[in-house]
Order: structure tokens, then sequence, then C-alpha cells
């Protein structure tokens, strides 16, 4: 099931540099499944006066960040030094 956005909530606000920035959190997702639309809420948000927030905006996922461009090069491409019927030492 394919994420087709990020369900996103804006949880309140801070300053930066004397300019105001807001304050977002990822809640959920929206999936697509057999070509229906799904919402999966992973957790729920709540603003800084401690108040449940109802109102979510819809993203485009982001690319994952947990793996670098060459860690995934090196996963999908094994390098020369690599042979499929070469004996492993263990």
């Amino acid at each position: 099931m394919p994420i087709k956005y990020d369900v996103v909530a804006t949880t309140g606000s801070y300053q930066k540099e004397g300019q105001e920035k807001r304050k977002y959190e990822n809640v959920g997702h929206v999936i697509e499944k057999d070509g229906n639309f799904y919402l999966k809420l992973t957790k729920l948000a709540f603003n800084d006066d401690g108040n449940l927030v109802n109102f979510f905006s819809l993203y485009a996922p982001k690319a994952k960040e947990s793996q670098a461009p060459q860690a995934k090069a090196a996963i999908n491409n094994p390098g020369e030094d690599f042979q499929e019927d070469q004996d492993l030492p263990f």
C-alpha cells in the first residue's frame, strides 16, 4: 500500500531569529489500496494551548532520510568485488 500523502498538523509556533515559525507534526498517512484512499492516523496532536488539533494538511511524502544515497546505491549495486558463485569464508 503506497503512501500517497503525509497528514500534518500545525501544533503551534515559536520564535527564531526574530521571526515567527510554525511547528508541524506528522500524525498519519493517506494510503491507496485497490483504487481507494484510506486515512491512517498514528497519533493525536495537541496545540500549544493543550487543545486537540482537528485541522490537517496533506503533503506528498518526503524521501526517507534514514539511509544516505551512497548506502542505497551500495545495497542495490554490490560492486565489482562481489561474485555470486564465490565461496564465503564463514
